[in-house]
């Protein structure tokens, strides 16, 4: 029995019937809703057994989407063919959005499992309108992140995050205008917070801002360590919390300065 099975077909005469209850329970017990380091996002369910009964669970997905979407969104592969393990991943962003969300919303989680359903799609929020392009959202997005799945545990190890102001800190940041605009002159994404288009790579350069005139400008996070006198640890962190810094140059009249990411042209 349990770990020790190694034969697990059924019966010839057995159906396999998906509905959306039967496989909210499976998922309670055996999902996970998680977001990678590149803001990609991923919904899977892994399992020791039947292949067949992954392929149920794929096609009764397949099902709930549109035309458009039904094909190469929700993928079954081997983990351990030893083990004979199975994982089910959706991680196509439009397939997340129109079908999965939904799907969940509809649905009355019983464990702990919707805390992170809800965290997932917070985050999902947060990067649709490029507020984790902002100090205070990459801040934040870190911090839903850093209690999500295994780190909800209490054995975790994890420090504990006071739910209630992590709630209201969600709500606040969503209730900002959207960091994105389409430019009109060429239809690509426009990041307001970066000066940018969507797609171009993140600089690294930062610049000592006082008074909103700018102090000095660097072409890293380094640079700006070295000149300040403080470690570049120091400066990420003043960075993304958007507080003055004190030390060597960073103090003009009686304001200190605050540090910023900047186009090193600029």
């Amino acid at each position: 029995m349990n770990s020790k099975r190694v034969y697990f077909d059924l019966e010839p005469s057995h159906s396999l019937n998906v509905s959306a209850y039967w496989l909210l329970g499976f998922v309670e017990g055996e999902g996970s809703f998680y977001c990678s380091a590149n803001k990609l996002f991923f919904f899977s369910i892994t399992q020791r057994g039947n292949r067949a009964l992954f392929e149920a669970i794929q096609n009764y997905l397949h099902d709930l989407a549109p035309e458009g979407l039904k094909e190469d969104t929700v993928h079954v592969s081997s983990m351990d063919k030893s083990l004979n393990q199975w994982m089910l991943r959706v991680s196509r962003t439009d397939f997340v959005e129109f079908v999965l969300i939904p799907f969940f919303g509809t649905l009355t989680f019983q464990t702990k499992k919707y805390l992170d359903y809800c965290d997932w799609v917070s985050i999902f929020k947060i990067y649709k309108k490029g507020l984790h392009y902002l100090p205070s959202g990459e801040k934040l997005v870190a911090e839903i992140i850093s209690q999500m799945n295994n780190n909800r545990l209490s054995n975790s190890g994890k420090p504990r995050i006071n739910r209630m102001k992590l709630l209201e800190g969600i709500a606040k940041l969503l209730s900002l205008p959207s960091n994105f605009e389409i430019a009109p002159q060429n239809g690509k994404v426009w990041i307001i917070s970066e000066q940018k288009y969507l797609g171009e790579g993140k600089s690294k350069a930062v610049a000592l801002v006082a008074s909103d005139s700018t102090v000095k400008t660097f072409k890293s996070l380094t640079d700006c360590a070295k000149f300040l006198g403080i470690s570049t640890q120091t400066v990420n962190s003043k960075l993304l919390s958007g507080l003055p810094v004190k030390g060597s140059g960073a103090q003009v009249g009686d304001k200190f300065s605050t540090i910023k990411r900047v186009d090193f042209s600029s």
